[in-house]
């Protein structure tokens, strides 16, 4: 509204009428227009005014004469060839850059209402300079148009693609590992009984469980049908103590449960391991789209929004071309390791009584008896561990063989226990990319997207380096982004 701070702004879907009964307020000296654009509203809102304040775009010692601007003549049928030129009483009271966006948008406007409009007016020069400037094709651009892969399937890129996927957006994930989950992982071993017999233990290697500490998220949890369940173990004497408690939930039957929830109809690839991506030119309306490769091979094309949900030094590849200051700044972020040993192990006569520990010394930062959590497999007389070195440790060790940690890890758990420990089977993984730092890289970012025009528009990244350490951090990223995207 010219002259008024107040800004309001509509959002909706537009489509092509000819409803006679619709079109005739706005007929034209009793002519009406065929046809005409039928835009149903979303959302209405007021919006803050300051880039119309500080874009002056209502001071009258700024406007442009529009006799400077670009003409040009559309590809129409012969009886309506004439040069078309934008309205100049729709381009006096705005500055350059709006005059120059608004005969383009005007321009495209007009065309399509046009009678005898040709699919020719999709090469016109100001439509494909609308196209490339950003301003086109995405104005009334539903979500269903929305092409958005998602590389990366652990909560953070889940989170976002189910958001996405609720809202209409077409959405494809692709992932390097063999299942969904990240970080929120499960492993299964094999291994024999005292009778010789074939048995299977899960172990819970990555995350042991999460917190949910924001209301929205607290929220998000709470759903029924997440086959989400609390969890308070019991604190080993002499551990670190928990701060407020340990108040705790865990997915049943296994952690990447919740994240396989969450991907429900979803398409997904997965062993696919994205290296590359590539910005193409499309034709119309398609405008600029994003091709993923893998070892050269192209994997996914077509896509209108990229969204990055790896950890920031996997981000940091597949930012450097596009975004090199993203790159920069991923780069920066230190993503802690983690070495994990699980193993099934005699159940000693003198069984501990707690399920957690977080020993205040040694190489161990968490000791957890994964059979002791709901929904956890359990067998009398046998004890599930989950051993977490430090981050510390882990560092020291990181390119140690597997052969080299293993012995180390166990005798810890002994020096921590004070007893022997009779192992039935046991293995080591480690994490690169164990834990985020607790403090987002940015606290005024949960999320970076970028939704301009040019070599990097319609890319994003989310993950828990952004929005904080842990399973909350990964969603409430994820959900920025999507909110973002969806703006």
């Amino acid at each position: 509204m010219q002259s008024q701070a107040t800004r309001f702004r509509v959002n909706g879907r537009a489509t092509l009428c000819s409803d006679a009964a619709l079109l005739s307020p706005s007929a034209v000296e009793g002519k009406p227009r065929q046809p005409g654009i039928l835009v149903g509203i979303d959302g209405a809102y007021t919006q803050c005014s300051k880039a119309c304040l500080r874009s002056h775009l209502w001071d009258a010692t700024r406007f442009v004469d529009p006799s400077g601007l670009p003409k040009a003549t559309l590809n129409r049928s012969p009886r309506v060839s004439a040069p078309f030129r934008a309205r100049p009483s729709m381009l006096r009271p705005m500055t350059a850059n709006a005059a120059s966006a608004t005969a383009c948008v005007w321009a495209f406007a007009e065309h399509l209402l046009s009678a005898a409009a040709h699919p020719r007016w999709l090469d016109h020069p100001i439509l494909q300079a609308a196209r490339d400037a950003g301003t086109l094709f995405w104005m009334n651009e539903s979500p269903s148009t929305r092409r958005v892969a998602v590389i990366g399937a652990g909560m953070a890129g889940i989170s976002c693609a189910r958001r996405l996927t609720d809202a209409g957006c077409q959405v494809h994930l692709f992932d390097k590992s063999r299942g969904v989950g990240g970080r929120m992982a499960t492993r299964r071993l094999q291994w024999t009984d005292r009778d010789h017999q074939p048995q299977q233990a899960s172990f819970d290697h990555g995350t042991p469980g999460f917190s949910a500490r924001s209301p929205a998220f607290a929220q998000f949890v709470e759903q029924p049908g997440l086959g989400l369940m609390r969890w308070q173990p019991t604190l080993a004497p002499g551990s670190f103590q928990a701060l407020g408690g340990l108040d705790l939930w865990v997915a049943t039957p296994d952690m990447p449960a919740l994240c396989r929830q969450l991907l429900g109809e979803i398409p997904i690839t997965l062993s696919c391991a994205v290296d590359a991506l590539v910005q193409e030119v499309a034709a119309a309306p398609a405008g600029t789209t994003w091709r993923l490769q893998s070892q050269g091979q192209c994997v996914g094309e077509g896509f209108t929004r990229v969204v990055l949900a790896l950890p920031p030094a996997q981000a940091a590849v597949l930012l450097q071309p596009h975004r090199p200051n993203w790159a920069v700044q991923a780069r920066r972020v230190p993503m802690l390791p983690c070495w994990t040993l699980m193993g099934v192990a005699e159940l000693q006569p003198e069984a501990p009584s707690w399920q957690i520990a977080w020993p205040q010394r040694g190489p161990l930062a968490s000791i957890i008896r994964n059979e002791s959590k709901p929904g956890r497999q359990f067998m009398p007389g046998f004890v599930h561990w989950v051993l977490h070195a430090t981050a510390a440790w882990s560092q020291t060790h990181l390119e140690d063989a597997s052969e080299q940690v293993l012995p180390q890890l166990q005798a810890a758990l002994v020096d921590w226990l004070g007893h022997p420990v009779s192992w039935r089977q046991t293995q080591v993984q480690r994490w690169r990319y164990a834990s985020a730092p607790r403090e987002p890289a940015s606290s005024a970012e949960r999320c970076w997207w970028d939704a301009g025009a040019g070599s990097s528009s319609g890319l994003g990244v989310c993950g828990d380096w952004l929005g904080g350490a842990g399973v909350e951090g990964a969603w409430t990223s994820g959900q920025a982004l999507a909110a973002a995207v969806l703006a």
